[in-house]
């Protein structure tokens, strides 16, 4: 028997529809009313905001450096992950205390660290907590098996930050001679 070209190309509309469509749809699955994903997302979204807020001052900082032609990039960095993060997230079950504790330590870990790290005025270790801090909210939020999949798009956020001058002028100095060669 031979399928019609009409059966065959159904899949491949489907697979077609436009980006706006899709992300729509997602939206909509999100934010509906028999969705048990809300309040994880509506939690994390707000853990998201307050360290936003609490970071704010280092983040203003470090984008001062995405002027730079060295660091220009730097503006990407947060929304791939975000992109990345969209696309890779996975349902969140039920999630053992432990494991919630165990992310409410690590985002105090990563506050009380930023905090000992303003302190002495040392904003490249700073800098460094942010990430921490948002993957304890989502171990927080999500237990283990979330960060399974969210730890790589969190972690790539460490590029959005400028090197250490001490780095920054080993590896450029290496890499003017390998140029000059």
């Amino acid at each position: 028997s031979t399928s019609s070209p009409a059966a065959g190309s159904a899949p491949s509309m489907a697979a077609a529809r436009p980006w706006t469509e899709q992300f729509s749809d997602d939206l909509g699955r999100i934010f509906s009313k028999d969705n048990d994903q809300l309040t994880p997302a509506l939690f994390i979204g707000a853990m998201l905001c307050a360290l936003l807020y609490a970071y704010w001052n280092t983040l203003i900082g470090v984008s001062g450096f995405w002027s730079d032609d060295q660091y220009s990039w730097g503006w990407i960095v947060p929304v791939f992950s975000i992109v990345v993060l969209w696309l890779w997230r996975k349902p969140i079950g039920e999630v053992a205390n432990w494991e919630r504790w165990l992310g409410a330590g690590v985002v105090c870990a990563a506050l009380g660290l930023r905090t000992v790290f303003a302190h002495y005025y040392m904003n490249t270790p700073g800098m460094a907590t942010f990430p921490i801090a948002i993957l304890g909210i989502f171990l927080m939020v999500g237990g283990l098996h979330t960060v399974r999949w969210s730890v790589m798009p969190i972690l790539f956020l460490y590029f959005m930050f400028p090197l250490p001058m001490k780095a920054e002028e080993k590896v450029l100095k290496e890499l003017n001679t390998v140029a000059v060669k």
